[in-house]
């Protein structure tokens, strides 16, 4: 005997097949539905062939109706494949930027509240190349969903801390500022600590050093032929900023300067 397997035009399962469809990937009928949607609900149709010999010599091929192979079939190596995927993905490296600029002030005054951002241009949806898997099209889609920074500061007098300053706890829309958050105007020149609790800001306590590293915390989708999976978040950080903090000695008030 043998059996041969032939894929019809078929790529989702109509309301006859749903409980066929339920009993494969162990959800409840209600839960499958016809078009997109989690992958536990992606097959592909076969028609089913018998082919053998009878007594009379004569080779019979009988069909015997279709059946349905689930995504998640090792035949078609789509998970198994995830590393593969993987390996297209290819992100840039935020660049993290201060306000008020380093490069400006020679470094960060204390008790002047430093705005944390990075460049918009690194704040956006991101997918990978399609990787093909036997005729079903996989790749990641990865969403900026939380944005915080990582501040190691060692003072010139004290132990050194590393602490996160909260920023974002979910994907923000771009305003169409360079930076991410934009500035906050309502934010004080200056501030002790202990009495400013903004997101996105830290404030310098006294003279020493700074290393601020950005992180970007990413949704992550695994989409198969538009049928998604959602799979275990991922973090990105930037390249470290490492600046000086020490007392503002003099500050230049000339229209213009």
């Amino acid at each position: 005997m043998q059996w041969t397997f032939r894929e019809t035009t078929e790529r989702t399962v109509d309301s006859e097949h749903w409980e066929e469809a339920a009993a494969l990937s162990g959800t409840e009928v209600e839960e499958i539905i016809a078009t997109y949607g989690p992958v536990d609900e992606a097959f592909r149709r076969f028609q089913v062939f018998c082919t053998g010999t009878q007594g009379s010599g004569l080779t019979t091929n009988q069909s015997l109706g279709s059946t349905l192979v689930s995504v998640r079939d090792p035949f078609w190596g789509v998970f198994a494949g995830v590393a593969r995927v993987w390996a297209g993905v290819q992100l840039d490296r935020p660049s993290l930027s201060t306000i008020p600029s380093s490069d400006v002030f020679g470094g960060l005054p204390v008790n002047m509240p430093t705005s944390l951002q990075i460049g918009a241009d690194h704040w956006v949806v991101y997918a990978s190349p399609p990787v093909d898997f036997r005729g079903w099209s996989a790749r990641l889609v990865l969403t900026p969903a939380a944005l915080d920074f990582v501040v190691g500061f060692e003072p010139d007098d004290g132990s050194a801390v590393t602490l996160t300053v909260p920023c974002f706890g979910g994907f923000v829309e771009p305003d169409g500022s360079q930076n991410i958050p934009a500035r906050d105007d309502s934010i004080p020149d200056f501030a002790e600590p202990g009495q400013l609790d903004e997101p996105c800001v830290w404030i310098p306590p006294e003279p020493g050093d700074v290393t601020i590293r950005a992180q970007i915390t990413y949704r992550v989708r695994y989409v198969v032929s538009g049928f998604v999976e959602e799979q275990p978040p991922y973090e990105w950080e930037s390249d470290p900023l490492t600046v000086r903090v020490d007392e503002l000695r003099a500050v230049n008030t000339r229209p213009g300067s």
